[in-house]
């Protein structure tokens, strides 16, 4: 009987360690997983953090390439206005010798230099080109520095859009 007991009392010992063996397994189970799952949270949230960032610089990049690509096309449409302009110059007026005045170079956009029918200079028409949404004042001053430097006699400015007080 004592011995059954004693064996008893030593399977019982047997199963308390076992289950508290698998208590200990478990707590550290769970340790695990809640630091594996924390890991994962944060690698997770600079992943986002990441994307986000990304998307910022992309954005940031294409708002920038469609400021340059809008910047590019308004010189460009410029450009085809005063072509335009020249080219209607140069079929009204066959006579007149009409110099273009190159891009980056200051001064006016066209020279008109006025002849007969002999070859004879009679004048210098300055021209000003301006294809934009609003009219500058400044133009007017400009145009008046440009015909002093190229010795022109009369100075023309088109444009689209008038002074507000012109209709």
């Amino acid at each position: 009987l004592e011995l059954r007991s004693e064996r008893r009392k030593l399977e019982e010992e047997k199963k308390n360690q076992e289950l508290e063996m698998i208590r200990k397994l478990d707590d550290e189970r769970q340790k695990i997983s809640e630091k594996v799952q924390s890991d994962m949270s944060l690698k997770f949230e600079l992943e986002k953090r990441e994307q986000e960032k990304k998307l910022s610089d992309m954005q940031k990049a294409l708002e920038d390439a469609q400021r340059k690509a809008n910047a590019t096309s308004e010189r460009f449409r410029g450009e085809i206005f005063e072509l335009d302009l020249e080219a209607g110059i140069r079929s009204t007026f066959p006579n007149d010798f009409i110099e273009e005045v190159p891009k980056g170079i200051l001064g006016a956009d066209v020279i008109q230099v006025v002849k007969d029918q002999m070859e004879r200079d009679y004048g210098r028409i300055v021209w000003e080109c301006k294809r934009t949404k609003s009219f500058n004042e400044e133009w007017v001053t400009k145009l008046k520095d440009d015909l002093i430097r190229a010795n022109g006699n009369i100075g023309i400015i088109v444009t689209q859009t008038l002074p507000e007080d012109i209709k």
